[in-house]
């Protein structure tokens, strides 16, 4: 008898699928609440109003809010920043012989380059203290690349990223029903028209 033999697939054609799972669900919302996070590991530094955005964020469209924490010894408050678009940041700050105040009001966005490739937030006022603010920057990380089976993934059940994964593995292998079943466990069952 001739059979087709159909290979099972190795480890890395199966992280290959729950990647693309992870793609498939970064994709269908950006703003996940399992993937928000705040940084605070950047503080103020004198005369400076451009900082790095932090480097697992992926995009600057996934910033949520930069609230700043001022502290001088005797004041501790903690404030959110207005976010303004770039150009209307911009005619804010085009005074350029404005002087520089821990009153920071406002943040934009400013795209990435090759020093920061996640981008960057910019102040205004201008920070007049080094330390005196740390930024709290609220924002939805990337979902890290899986590159071996003991890798963990951020999506709280990782069990529809394996339903996604089997449901390939059986078109794979032939098993058409079956893949279906597994792919309907993934996406949700299929709607019906009336």
């Amino acid at each position: 008898h001739d059979t087709e033999r159909i290979s099972v697939p190795n480890d890395f054609e199966i992280i290959n699928q729950l990647n693309a799972a992870q793609d498939i669900v970064r994709a269908s919302n950006a703003r996940w609440w399992f993937a928000k996070v705040t940084d605070t590991s950047t503080t103020s530094t004198a005369s400076t109003a451009r900082y790095s955005l932090p480097s697992n964020i992926g995009a600057t469209g996934n910033v949520e809010s930069i609230r700043a924490r001022y502290d001088d010894g005797s004041t501790d408050i903690l404030y959110h920043l207005e976010f303004l678009p770039l150009n209307e940041f911009d005619a804010i700050r085009r005074d350029q012989d404005a002087d520089d105040s821990d009153n920071t009001i406002y943040y934009t966005l400013e795209e990435a380059d090759s020093d920061s490739a996640s981008g960057y937030f910019r102040v205004w006022p201008t920070p007049k203290t080094t330390s005196r603010i740390t930024f709290h920057v609220r924002y939805y990380r990337e979902f890290a690349e899986l590159d071996t089976v003991e890798d963990t993934t951020i999506v709280p059940m990782p069990v529809i990223l394996e339903n996604y994964a089997v449901a390939q593995i059986l078109k794979i292998l032939g098993q058409e029903e079956k893949a279906t079943f597994y792919e309907n466990l993934f996406y949700g069952p299929p709607t019906t028209a009336k």
